[in-house]
């Protein structure tokens, strides 16, 4: 039989079999390692996607209506119409989605909106396009505002004095810079000392003698809201504080990038007081909440839980059981009809500042 370079023919291609056979084990294995791989990741995604949304949604409802150390007693509004950002006294607003939008309705309820680059009831103190935009919105998923206090704290410099008559400015033990990164001209500010407690308008922020002061003069600003009365009372104690008023609103919308399929993807995202909405956790495809109602006395135990429709009044609201469906962002090419895993998780939450 003829020989190649010392093999015969049937050598020959008996190598080459077994070397393709080789070849396509290894094929094979690497293939089956891409796929361990994406399965991996996209567990991972998954996973993070899915406890750091609920995560960021729980500790916020948790805080909703935190007023320090006198929650349950109403504050005296000094304030001529509070403005959604800043409607602290609200504590929570939700908003069901459906087939033909929310309810309640985004313009009855004052929800900030952006619709096809118009701002529509945002804040005269905001920057252009801050609302929420209707464009990116995921029909059928909810929607939640939350308000509560701030973290800052700036304690009134010796209130007795200062606020001996309730028209001075408010001196604050803290410099210009320290306060103007919380609270700036025309956002609305918090005054308390557990017993007197006052939403107003900050007219003016300035410095006087290297502590922070805060006009509260009794104007209407053009486009922003004015305080109804320059007085904002005297007696208050050694523990009178301001503190900034902090909203946050969380709804799923298009994210701002596809997946590997080049599909459109969802997230969460947030908008805080004046500021523009930002994308805060990828993957997150839907989110549903029901409320739980305390309809009997205010006992701080629901009675009843309802969507956001049919709660006729969220002061009721004590606690909160959230819904969030995760997925793995890209396709794995296996695990559903897109290829992509999901997963829904659910956690009931109690108001602590309803209790």
């Amino acid at each position: 039989m003829k020989r190649v370079a010392g093999l015969t023919l049937v050598e020959l291609l008996l190598a080459l079999a077994l070397s393709s056979m080789l070849a396509l084990g290894v094929f094979e294995l690497l293939a089956a390692s891409q796929a361990a791989a994406r399965l991996v990741r996209g567990q991972a995604t998954l996973g993070e996607a899915g406890r750091l949304a609920m995560m960021v949604v729980a500790r916020d409802l948790r805080q909703a209506g935190y007023r320090g150390c006198n929650a349950m007693t109403p504050a005296d509004v000094n304030v001529l119409g509070l403005p959604y950002e800043f409607d602290l006294l609200r504590g929570l607003q939700g908003y069901e989605g459906g087939e033909r939008g929310w309810a309640p309705d985004f313009a009855s309820a004052g929800l900030p909106v952006t619709n096809g680059g118009r701002d529509e009831r945002v804040y005269a103190g905001a920057r252009r396009r801050t609302g929420v935009d209707l464009a990116r919105l995921r029909a059928g998923t909810d929607f939640f505002t939350v308000w509560f206090l701030g973290d800052a704290v700036f304690a009134v410099a010796d209130p007795r004095r200062t606020l001996a008559n309730g028209d001075e400015d408010l001196l604050l033990a803290a410099e210009e810079d320290e306060v103007e990164d919380a609270i700036r001209q025309d956002h609305i500010a918090f005054l308390g000392d557990c017993i007197t407690e006052r939403l107003f308008m900050v007219t003016r922020l300035a410095s006087q003698g290297g502590q922070a002061s805060l006009a509260h003069g009794a104007l209407r600003r053009l486009g922003a809201t004015g305080n109804a009365s320059a007085n904002l009372g005297n007696g208050y104690g050694p523990g009178a504080a301001v503190r900034p008023v902090v909203s946050r609103s969380y709804y799923v919308g298009r994210a701002l990038g596809d997946n590997n399929l080049g599909e459109p993807v969802f997230s969460l995202y947030m908008k805080e007081g004046l500021q523009r909405p930002v994308e805060l956790v990828e993957g997150v495809e839907d989110m549903q909440l029901l409320y739980g109602v305390d309809t009997g006395g205010a006992d701080g135990a629901p009675d009843i839980w309802l969507d956001a429709s049919r709660v006729a009044d969220f002061r009721q609201v004590v606690s909160v059981r959230v819904q969030i469906l995760a997925s793995s962002v890209d396709s794995l090419g296996r695990a559903g009809e897109d290829g992509m895993l999901r997963r829904t998780l659910v956690q009931t939450l109690a108001l602590r500042n309803r209790l």
